[in-house]
């Protein structure tokens, strides 16, 4: 957390590349800023004027293993008075293998889980300003109290990649609504809605 968040650079929290043929690579980990994006302290003001590159995405797997999930960017206003942060997923085109396309449980595995990021709802509504979704990355959103309640999830401008190929892939579970309000140009992802789920555009 700071009043200001400036300059150029690389902020870093990629996954380590595996070692060995059967081996998987590790998870992106997490990238927090909190700071002033819209406003800034008394004196010299700055704001939130960083231009430089953020990376958290997985790690290479092996030629027999998988590469790591993406981590996240998450990134919230400090001085906004609503709690809606930009999040951006991003896994540099480490897509997991074919049969991982489609969920077999709502919720992660601790022993076993492919290239997926799983975000979790804290609340019956959550909203976020912006989801950038791209590089090929999956992400799941997990059921809030294991799906015994409905969530409604807002995305007040989702982004992607024109590359088909790096569309992010978005797993809605059953008892989850997920609300597009607007996108850039059109809706560059590809959404898996199982029973029982929706997809509100």
């Amino acid at each position: 957390q700071t009043g200001n968040f400036y300059g150029t650079g690389l902020v870093q929290a990629t996954g380590g590349d595996a070692r060995g043929n059967t081996d998987s690579g590790g998870s992106g980990g997490r990238i927090s800023v909190w700071a002033n994006f819209f406003g800034c302290n008394t004196g010299t003001c700055f704001g939130f004027d960083f231009t430089g590159t953020y990376a958290a995405y997985g790690g290479l797997g092996g030629s027999l293993g998988e590469a790591g999930a993406a981590g996240t960017v998450h990134l919230l206003d400090a001085m906004s008075t609503v709690n809606a942060a930009a999040v951006i997923i991003d896994n540099n085109g480490r897509s997991p293998v074919a049969n991982a396309e489609l969920l077999t449980s709502f919720a992660p595995n601790i022993l076993f889980e492919y290239p997926r990021t799983w975000l979790t709802i804290p609340s019956a509504l959550y909203t976020f300003s912006t989801l950038t979704i791209r590089g090929g990355a999956h992400t799941a959103f997990q059921q809030l109290n294991n799906g015994s309640t409905a969530a409604r999830v807002v995305i007040n401008s989702f982004v992607s990649e024109r590359q088909p190929s790096r569309y992010g892939v978005v797993h809605i579970p059953t008892n989850v609504t997920l609300e597009v309000v607007s996108t850039d140009v059109y809706l560059p992802m590809i959404a898996r809605v199982y029973v029982g789920a929706e997809l509100r555009l």
